[in-house]
């Protein structure tokens, strides 16, 4: 299931009150200490720098708490050029989830007007279909 919401607020409102929760979740779009196997969180993010990928650490760590598994894959690519680089990024997004079966997906909104937003939503409702 792939949903239309923005990305983080609708993990945000979905995920963290179910992360107390003891059913098994698995979900994709990403603590060291005290893991809960109910729930596991594997975050994909296409386009970053180092201080994107600690802000984005920082940030889910936070969100997600110490009970919940977390995982974070950083593409490096460049802001503002994803549908330029489909094939690189199309490639990315299948190499770091052809392992998973995720129960729920987060994605950006197919009517994002950002093209990067938009390009990401396309990609993961054909690869994570």
């Amino acid at each position: 299931m792939a949903l239309d919401l923005a990305a983080e607020e609708g993990f945000a409102v979905t995920v963290v009150p179910a992360r107390t929760s003891a059913d098994q979740v698995r979900a994709f779009v990403a603590d060291e200490a005290n893991r809960s196997p109910n729930l596991r969180f594997h975050s994909v993010i296409f386009c970053s720098d180092s201080t994107r990928e600690e802000e984005t650490r920082t940030a889910l760590q936070r969100l997600l708490g110490d009970r919940v598994e977390l995982s974070m894959e950083f593409g490096g690519l460049d802001d503002g050029f994803l549908p330029y680089r489909a094939e690189e990024a199309k490639k990315f997004l299948i190499d770091k989830t052809k392992s998973l079966s995720p129960d729920l997906v987060f994605t950006h909104s197919r009517s994002d007007l950002h093209q990067d937003h938009r390009f990401v939503s396309e990609i993961t409702y054909q690869v994570l279909r």
